[in-house]
């Protein structure tokens, strides 16, 4: 059975339900009828093994078989989420040494959370195998008890996984929140570095440690050099994916019919220091894959969340495992203004929540779960919204539920099978960047961890990203080891934002991609650091200087924000944190300079293809608070290299950010234009189609648009936060 293709053809729209206190039976019936009502079909419930074998052997599903079997009498489906993080109190005791251990020594007993009111969290190591072997007997059980129940959808083997302690409250310094340091972890540590160096002898040659025996080579806890840090992080990175894995593996030893389903939490690639979880090393350990996608006022960090995991999974079917409807200001500081909110303090609109869903289905998302239906009230999660009050009552969000499932269900079977088209531009996703960059913003922080920081690494990311949004360019992301496995075959274009580490093999694969006929762009510090996380003796590292022609200065430039010419044109403040100091190359051309006629832009061709350098952070630029101006001097880099978008959007205001999605199936083609701004507009679109053939636009039901040799041109006003739909049916042959 080809359960992802199954999971995909599903395409389920559901609800959070039957956590701690919403398991009160009196409400599921009023619950069930108004989900039903507004086009829910599925409801996710959590299986907290704590009470279902809160004593070693006994097993009490009672109440998880009352609200299946009753969700199945309204025609919902059941998608259990195992709670393992919420650990049954002998197990605690039964594997003392599996408990999760700091970086700074704290070790963590049972505690309950706000995901979790029944103790428990956050659970033990999973590098742990005595404790895996007591944690697969319960999955064991589980499985089995719900196997063949035409009621469960899935099961949803790990709520956002990684090192699950790292969601901790405040902390003295980075230490309290790293994880996992005890036996087990140290034991798996050192057998990973065994399999990668071949022995202690090279170890220590790459370390630059003595090490006379194992016994005495342990996981760092202080920065010192990023290299044993790369290592470690790494090993972390694999470890949550092996468990994952590990995980799939027993529920398909005890079921092999039942699917499964795992999602990770809100891009925490951004904090690759405490979390340990890599979307591309878990897409693919499970039937399905998915995150959590919350920030509804953020197009394109939501975005990018979708998109990043449309690309993990080879831009094939995902799920947004967990999507908000709104909370309340408890997560707010005391004082903040409105405005500044995050998006877990922000309750959200009919329109918002109806725009973020099409956004999502927009990028290729088979499947959807809210959270939640009720509003918690226990834990943290108090301020928590959901589509209902407190008591039950339905609120205004329904109305835009119900206008979202209205217009889904006319076509869910058709936007099921389309899927958006592969890119002919992807952005590198280099987690060795991302590691050192926080590495060294701890060391500047004298061991405390930044919270609320905007890493540089991260800014360059989204702000890439945003840029490729504002500029109709449907972007796919890539990670270094898909990458030296010859995944850019097929890419015109690869962007390099912040690519501050580079690796030999990194460098070979982008030199082969260009010397073949690709082209690259990079801003600056590109390959400071290199193999091991050693800084690189010639910048950019490993051989990249000849692609590129130039060699950059160790010794650059700081600003704030800084201007770029291009011939008569200036950029003003297009550049952020740095003027690098560039020597050019004899055979490449300077197309750009700093104030006083210093290299900015050079272009170099190499072998069929070429490369260009920006010696400033302009993806940084863009996505703290410089948009506007950075997006001149990024259209005018795509010129440069003969990128040609096959969207134009024309005649939007300069502030607008108006989005162009399509996705493709056998017998027709969805094209999404989205108004994020807050204003009305009328813009001219251009965009290419997989066919000709008769434009509906849905929810209006009334033909528009013009189509003429595989071109569709749209002039239609848009309203603020606005989506309209079309629908292109193919023509006949």
């Amino acid at each position: 059975m080809d359960h992802k293709a199954r999971l995909a053809g599903a395409f389920p729209i559901g609800v959070k339900y039957g956590q701690h206190r919403d398991m009160q039976e009196k409400y599921w019936p009023q619950d069930f009828a108004n989900m039903r009502e507004c086009g829910i079909d599925a409801i996710r419930v959590h299986a907290f093994w704590a009470p279902i074998e809160a004593r070693e052997g006994e097993f009490d599903f009672a109440q998880y078989d009352r609200i299946t079997r009753m969700a199945g009498e309204y025609g919902l489906k059941v998608m259990f989420t195992m709670y393992l993080m919420a650990a049954p109190e002998w197990v605690f005791h039964k594997h003392a040494d599996s408990r999760f251990v700091s970086a700074s020594g704290i070790v963590w007993n049972s505690n309950q959370t706000g995901d979790n009111a029944h103790g428990g969290w956050p659970g033990l190591c999973f590098d742990s195998l005595p404790f895996r072997q007591t944690a697969e007997n319960f999955v064991k059980v589980f499985v089995k008890h719900y196997m063949g129940n035409p009621d469960v959808l899935a099961i949803d083997i790990w709520h956002e996984p990684t090192d699950e302690a790292v969601q901790t409250g405040p902390r003295a310094t980075f230490k309290d929140s790293m994880f996992c340091y005890c036996g087990h972890s140290a034991a798996g540590f050192k057998e990973w570095l065994n399999q990668k160096y071949g022995g202690l002898e090279k170890l220590n040659e790459v370390w630059t440690r003595h090490f006379n025996t194992w016994g005495e080579v342990g996981p760092p806890r202080n920065v010192g050099t990023y290299t044993d840090w790369l290592d470690w992080k790494t090993y972390r990175l694999d470890s949550v994916a092996d468990s994952v894995g590990w995980l799939n593996s027993v529920v398909k030893k005890y079921d092999p019919e039942r699917s499964t389903s795992v999602h990770t939490g809100i891009l925490e690639m951004g904090l690759p220091i405490t979390h340990a979880d890599d979307h591309f090393r878990l897409a693919g350990t499970t039937d399905m894959f998915g995150c959590s996608l919350y920030d509804a006022l953020n197009e394109a960090l939501s975005g990018l969340t979708s998109d990043l995991m449309r690309s993990a999974c080879h831009n094939g079917a995902y799920w947004v495992g967990e999507t908000g409807t709104g909370s309340g200001p408890i997560f707010s500081f005391f004082g903040s203004d409105p405005e500044a909110y995050h998006c877990f303090a922000r309750p959200l609109t009919s329109a918002q929540i109806f725009k973020l869903q099409w956004s999502n289905i927009a990028r290729g998302a088979k499947g959807i779960f809210f959270w939640a239906w009720r509003p918690d009230i226990s834990t943290i999660e108090t301020l928590s919204l959901g589509f209902t009050e407190r008591n039950g009552a339905l609120t205004d969000r329904t109305e835009g539920l119900k206008r979202f499932t209205g217009l889904f269900r006319k076509y869910r079977d058709r936007l099921a099978s389309a899927y958006a088209p592969k890119s002919d531009l992807c952005i590198l996703c280099n987690m060795d960047s991302m590691i050192i960059e926080e590495l060294a913003s701890i060391t500047r922080n004298n061991g405390s961890a930044a919270d609320g920081q905007l890493y540089k690494d991260f800014a360059s990311f989204t702000g890439c990203y945003r840029l490729c949004m504002k500029n109709g360019i449907q972007p796919d992301f890539i990670s270094k080891e898909l990458l030296e496995q010859g995944g850019l075959a097929g890419y015109k274009v690869l962007l390099l934002p912040y690519s501050i580490s580079i690796c030999t093999e990194t460098a070979a694969a982008i030199e082969s991609y260009v010397r073949n006929g690709g082209t690259v762009i990079s801003d600056a510090m590109l390959g400071f650091f290199t193999d091991e996380g050693w800084g690189s003796e010639v910048c950019p590292a490993a051989g990249l200087d000849a692609v590129f022609g130039v060699s950059v200065s160790a010794d650059y430039g700081l600003v704030k924000r800084c201007d770029v010419a291009v011939g008569d044109r200036r950029y003003p403040e297009a550049g952020r944190h740095v003027s690098e100091r560039i020597q050019v190359f004899e055979a490449a051309e300077v197309l750009g300079e700093f104030a006083g006629g210093m290299p900015a832009i050079v272009r170099n061709r190499y072998g069929k293809g070429c490369a260009l350098y920006l010696g400033t952070m302009l993806f940084a630029n863009a996505e703290a608070g410089g948009l506007n101006q950075t997006n001149g001097l990024f259209n005018a880099l795509l010129t440069m290299v003969g990128y040609e978008k096959d969207k134009e959007i024309l005649y939007a205001p300069e502030k607008a950010m108006i989005e162009v999605r399509r996705l493709i199936g056998e017998e027709d083609e969805f094209v999404f234009v989205f108004n994020h701004s807050e204003e009305s507009c009328s813009p001219l679109i251009k965009t290419k189609t997989s066919t000709d053939g008769a434009v509906i636009e849905l929810m209006s039901q009334r033909p528009c648009a013009d189509i003429s040799n595989h071109e569709m041109v749209i002039r239609e006003e848009l309203l603020p936060c606005e989506v309209k739909i079309f629908h292109i049916q193919k023509a006949a042959m």
